[in-house]
């Protein structure tokens, strides 16, 4: 949620977030909107706090998303 209000990002731009589209240092974060189009957001040091330990109790790799599952789960065919 910190993430969303944060950042103003729809969900469907937070749902595609990979850990490497998160620029911890510069306090940036690129998101992927609308038509394809990206967009450069800042981000608070709270939310980087947050992210930092969100990435590493996650043991997330760069190209993991930073929410939500990277593939359909199995059993949801005909799921969009």
């Amino acid at each position: 949620m910190l993430f969303l209000l944060d950042t103003g990002c729809r969900i469907s731009e937070a749902l595609h977030v990979r850990v490497c589209d998160v620029d911890l240092d510069n306090l940036l974060v690129t998101l992927d909107g609308k038509g394809r189009k990206q967009r450069i957001v800042p981000f608070s040091v709270e939310l980087r706090k947050a992210v930092y330990r969100f990435i590493q109790d996650g043991q997330l790799d760069a190209y993991a998303r930073l929410f939500g599952a990277a593939q359909k789960p199995s059993g949801t065919v005909g799921m969009p």
